[in-house]
């Protein structure tokens, strides 16, 4: 029969525990014994694990040297104009439809083509109409006859400059010069009549005067 060792915990002298006390390196008591309420907690450290001893020797075998390592640019957010054309056809009877299509979209510039506007008083409504709240209006109406006319809407925060134009007999022009964050802009708004009408004239003559302009 094997002999049973009983051992026995040594315990250490008061002198010693003393000096360990003075030293603060005695050890200490994690729990309490008056209750869970007592307990006192146990402050938590979160870290990131290192590679598992389980990984497979194919895993631990990468060569990082052999990565690439891609070089990114940041983008560059460019300020662009949001721009819009519409062909009419008469914007007295659309007026607020066209105003809708502006703010909409959140047009910055929006050309019109065929506003069949004159330069009489009742137009000036029509114009208040079709002209969103923070836009402004540059018109370019035919002299004579009822159709054509040009309009350009755009941001009340640009400065804009109308510029004299020779008159045509083929085509219609709006020409602006607009001013926007340090930028100009020249616009340049063309109608042709259709061929037949009164001012619609043959394709060779716009030809020519499209080239002279």
């Amino acid at each position: 029969m094997q002999s049973i060792k009983y051992y026995s915990t040594q315990r250490i002298s008061c002198d010693l525990w003393r000096k360990l006390g003075e030293l603060n390196i005695k050890k200490r008591v994690r729990g309490s014994k008056a209750g869970s309420h007592k307990v006192r907690p146990i402050q938590r450290i979160i870290g990131h694990r290192g590679l598992q001893k389980g990984l497979s020797s194919e895993i631990k075998s990468v060569n990082y040297n052999n990565l690439v390592q891609i070089k990114t640019q940041p983008s560059e957010a460019k300020d662009t104009l949001n721009t819009g054309f519409f062909n009419a056809r008469s914007v007295c009877n659309k007026a607020s439809e066209l105003a809708e299509f502006i703010t909409d979209n959140k047009l910055d510039i929006c050309g019109i083509s065929e506003t069949w506007l004159t330069n009489e008083d009742r137009d000036s409504v029509i114009c208040g109409s079709i002209t969103p709240k923070h836009y402004k209006l540059q018109l370019s109406n035919r002299k004579s006859g009822k159709d054509g006319g040009l309009a350009v809407v755009y941001k009340a925060s640009m400065k804009c400059k109308k510029q004299k134009v020779e008159e045509f007999k083929t085509f219609e022009i709006l020409e602006l010069i607009l001013f926007n964050r340090g930028d100009t802009i020249r616009l340049c708004i063309i109608y042709k009549p259709p061929k037949g009408s009164k001012y619609g004239g043959s394709l060779t003559l716009f030809r020519e005067e499209f080239q002279r302009g």
